[in-house]
């Protein structure tokens, strides 16, 4: 009876381990930085949502020139960009913390905001935890913060 018990509480210990680096990490100097652009972000989403839903699936990329964004494309297609929306992709900007930020993705799960950096802020609409950074095939090890109201902060560090 005692040799089946170390291997059942040997497997209880990696099944929570396991379990445990699935579930979102909380950093209080994380979402401190998010709340400072939190509203850019939901202003954005609620502008795109309302005008470019139809591009589920796609991305829209974002032209950056001497640290400002000066437009959104997608396909090709420039997009309007009114002030106020341009505005807050400029704050959000800084949010990336001088890494870069070059697109916005919609999917019907999420919106990713990221770049080539090894940040990226989504927004999960359908309340689910974000499992993979540019790809569910992407291979990549990405640890995930919960940010509240459905927003993650994915991030990726290379060896």
């Amino acid at each position: 009876m005692k040799k089946l018990k170390i291997p059942v509480i040997i497997l209880a210990v990696i099944a929570l381990v396991i379990v445990y680096n699935k579930l979102p990490k909380y950093d209080k100097e994380e979402i401190e930085l998010f709340q400072k652009y939190k509203e850019d972000f939901i202003l954005i989403n609620d502008y795109i949502l309302e005008n470019y839903s139809h591009l589920d699936d796609e991305s829209i990329h974002v032209c950056v020139e001497n640290m400002e964004i000066t437009q959104l494309f997608n396909d090709g297609e420039d997009i309007f960009l009114p002030p106020e929306i341009k505005a807050a992709f400029n704050s959000i900007h800084e949010a990336f913390l001088n890494y870069e930020f070059s697109f916005v993705e919609i999917t019907e799960d999420r919106i990713s905001y990221g770049g080539l950096g090894y940040r990226m802020y989504v927004f999960s609409r359908n309340g689910k935890v974000p499992d993979y950074f540019y790809s569910p095939d992407d291979n990549m090890h990405e640890e995930v913060y919960a940010l509240g109201d459905d927003w993650y902060l994915l991030t990726v560090y290379f060896l």
